[in-house]
C-alpha cells in the first residue's frame, strides 16, 4: 500500500490540506485537556503525529474528518478520536514531554482512522472477480473433456482398413483365404450433456500487516462454495456450445479492522469449444453476474451496516494446441485471456456514530494465462482414468488494488475520501490437478483442484461434479 513519509507535509502548499487537517484535528479533540502538556509542548507533540508514516488511507480520510470533529466537537465520534489520540500519548513520559521531546507510541489513532475508512468494500471486489476466474476454470475443464471424447487420444481398433484380398464379397473370404472381420466402426459421440460441480474455495490477502510503513488495514481471509452447471450441445463433431449458470457465496473476515463482509454471486456464462482430442483447439466464454453483498464495519463500538450490490460483465478465451505423444499421454501449450467490469452501487450505512455513504462506481480486470497441461490416461479397477496437471503464470494488466470512494454521511459537502485495498500485484502462479472418469456408461465423475499465489496472496478452489452424456 503507498505510504506517504513526513516530508509530504512540506510539500504540500496552497493550502497544506493533510497537515491542517491534522493540526484541526488535534485542536478540537484535545490534545490541550492532557494535564501534563502545555502550550510550549503542545506544538512537539502533534509534530510527533505529524511524522508518523501514515497511509494512503489514513491521509484521505483525516481531511474530511477533521471537518466532521470541528463542526461537533463534543460528539461521541470527536470523544472516541480524543481518546484514541490520549491513550497513545499516555504510552510517553511526562518528563519527555514536557521538555519538549514526547516519545510516546502511536498506535490507537491510525487504528482508528483506518476503523474510519471503507475497506471491507474494497475486499469485495477482489472476492468477486475470484470468483469468477475460477467459475471459468470449471467450464474450462469440462470444455476439455468434450473435446476429448469417449475415445481419447487412441482410434486403436476402431480404424477402418481399405478393402483387401483378404475381403471376400458378401464377406466370404477367397478361396483358401480366412475371412477377415472388419474393425467396428466407432461408438457415435453424444451430442448433449448435462453435468453440475460443487465447489469450496478458500484463501487470504495477506500483504504483511504490522506496524508502520508496512501497516494496512485492507488484509483479509475468506472461504466460501457454491454450485456451478450446464447443458451444451454438440452442433458439429467438433464444434460445441452451451449455457451455464452458477452461484457462490463468500464470507470476508478482515485482519486488520473489525467486522465483516459477505457476498452472494449469480452468474450466467455462454460458452463454446472447437476441436478434437488432439491440435489446435479454442474456447469462448461470455457472461455476467449480480451479487448481492452485505457489510459490518466495527466503530467504536458500534457497528455499521449496509447492502451493496453490484452487476458484472466478463469475458474468457483460451487458445492451445494438444499434441499427442501416444494412446496415454498428450502436452498442451495454452494461452488465456479474461475480461472482467463490475458496477458497483452505492450505499448508505447505518447503525454507527460515523456512517459512511459509499459512492457508486466501477472496477476492472483484463488478465492473461501462458502455461502448459500434461494429459494422461490409464486404468484403475476397471476405470479409465483421465487425469490432467497443469500451471501457468498470470499477469494483471490494470491496477494490483481496488479502490472505493466515500463520504461521511449528513457531512457530504466536506468532501470525499479514497479508500485503496490491499495490493495484490500484477504477477501470480496458478496451476492444478483434475481427474475425471466414466462411473457407468455416459456417467461421469470429476474433481479438480486449483490454486493462485504470489507473495501476496493464495486463493485455494476445488470441486467435485458429475455429468452425464446422451
Amino acid at each position: 500500500m503507498k505510504v506517504l513519509h513526513r516530508n509530504i507535509f512540506a510539500r504540500l502548499a496552497n493550502p497544506p490540506r493533510l497537515a491542517a487537517g491534522l493540526l484541526a484535528l488535534a485542536t478540537v479533540t484535545g490534545f490541550a485537556q492532557v494535564p501534563f502538556l502545555t502550550v510550549s509542548t503542545t506544538i512537539p507533540t502533534i509534530d510527533r503525529f505529524l511524522a508518523y508514516p501514515y497511509t494512503y488511507n489514513e491521509l484521505q480520510v483525516v481531511r474530511p474528518l477533521a471537518g466532521v470533529v470541528a463542526l461537533d466537537p463534543t460528539s461521541p465520534l470527536a470523544v472516541d478520536l480524543r481518546n484514541a489520540i490520549l491513550a497513545d500519548i499516555a504510552t510517553g513520559s511526562p518528563a519527555a514531554a514536557a521538555a519538549g521531546t514526547p516519545n510516546f507510541s502511536i498506535v490507537n489513532f491510525p487504528r482508528a482512522l483506518d476503523s474510519l475508512s471503507a475497506n471491507q468494500y474494497t475486499m469485495l471486489r477482489f472476492v468477486e472477480f475470484k470468483n469468477t476466474e475460477n467459475f471459468f476454470n470449471t467450464i474450462d475443464a469440462h470444455l476439455a473433456a468434450i473435446r476429448l471424447g469417449t475415445q481419447g487420444f487412441s482410434t486403436t481398433g476402431y480404424a477402418q482398413p481399405a478393402p483387401t484380398t483378404g475381403y471376400g464379397k458378401e464377406g466370404k473370404g477367397e478361396e483358401g483365404k480366412k475371412a477377415v472381420v472388419a474393425p467396428p466402426p466407432p461408438p457415435a459421440e453424444p451430442k448433449f450433456s448435462v453435468w453440475v460441480t460443487g465447489n469450496g474455495n478458500l484463501g487470504t490477502l495477506d500483504t504483511g500487516g504490522g506496524a508502520g510503513i508496512d501497516r494496512t488495514a485492507g488484509d483479509f481471509d475468506f472461504y466460501g462454495g457454491g454450485v456451478i452447471g450446464g447443458i451444451d450441445y454438440k452442433v458439429l463433431p467438433k464444434l460445441a456450445i452451451g449455457l451455464a449458470a452458477a452461484y457462490e457465496y463468500t464470507h470476508i473476515s478482515p485482519k486488520e479492522v473489525l467486522g465483516s463482509a459477505h457476498t452472494q454471486q449469480v452468474d450466467g456464462e455462454l460458452y463454446a469449444t472447437y476441436g478434437g482430442p488432439v491440435g489446435l483447439y479454442v474456447n469462448g466464454i461470455v457472461g455476467g453476474g449480480y451479487s448481492w453483498n452485505d457489510v459490518h464495519r466495527e466503530v467504536f463500538g458500534t457497528e455499521a451496516f449496509s447492502a451493496p450490490q453490484a452487476a458484472e460483465f466478463n469475458t474468457h478465451g483460451e487458445l492451445g494446441y494438444q499434441l499427442r505423444i501416444n494412446d496415454n499421454l498428450a502436452v498442451t501449450p495454452f494461452g488465456q485471456v479474461s475480461y472482467d467490469h463490475l458496477w458497483n452501487s452505492g450505499a448508505v450505512e447505518k447503525g454507527s456514530i460515523a456512517n459512511l455513504d459509499i459512492h457508486h462506481g466501477t472496477a476492472d480486470s483484463l488478465r492473461s494465462v501462458v502455461g502448459g497441461k500434461l494429459v494422461f490416461l490409464f486404468n484403475l479397477l476397471g476405470l479409465r482414468l483421465t487425469n490432467t496437471l497443469w500451471a501457468g503464470w498470470e499477469h494483471e494488466f490494470l491496477k494490483p488494488y481496488y479502490s472505493v470512494n466515500a463520504s461521511f454521511q449528513g457531512f457530504e459537502a466536506l468532501g470525499s475520501f479514497e479508500t485503496r485495498g490491499a495490493r495484490f500485484g500484477h504477477e501470480s502462479f496458478t496451476g492444478g490437478v483434475g481427474v475425471s472418469f466414466d462411473l457407468i456408461s455416459n456417467v461421469s465423475v470429476n474433481f479438480n483442484y486449483d490454486v493462485q499465489a504470489n507473495d501476496s496472496f493464495m486463493d485455494h478452489f476445488f470441486n467435485l461434479g458429475v455429468g452425464y452424456r446422451f
